[in-house]
């Protein structure tokens, strides 16, 4: 059996299919003592170790704003295109113990949302 290679910590892209299955992967990363990282904070509920990217919300939000523009009369491509601006960091501490690893106190502060 080929020798597995030296893994240190797994990205887990945000799409359909792995969110869907996100709470597997999460399982699999902690069995084998694989920290991850995520876009989505959903993925750091179901067991991830951190998460981090762009306020979902706030896109809702920012789309409401468009679409009353545009039934207000505004022509679509006369709206400017945005990048999002509010960010999120989530923390699962209960998976930090499983790998046992220790958050420091300064990252935790600047978490937005840390689960224990």
């Amino acid at each position: 059996m080929p020798e597995r290679p030296d893994i240190g910590a797994l990205f887990v892209v945000s799409d359909p299919l792995v969110f869907v299955n996100r709470v597997a992967i999460n399982q699999f990363a902690l069995r084998e003592r694989l920290p991850t990282i995520h876009m989505l904070r959903e993925y750091a509920v179901d067991g991830g170790l951190l998460a981090y990217g762009p306020h979902f919300p706030d896109f809702f939000t920012r789309a409401g704003d468009f679409v009353d523009k545009i039934l207000r009369g505004t022509k679509a491509e006369d709206l400017p295109v945005e990048r999002a601006a509010i960010f999120r960091l989530t923390v699962n501490l209960r998976t930090a113990k499983s790998l046992r690893f220790v958050i420091p106190e300064s990252f935790l502060l600047r978490s937005d949302e840390v689960i224990e």
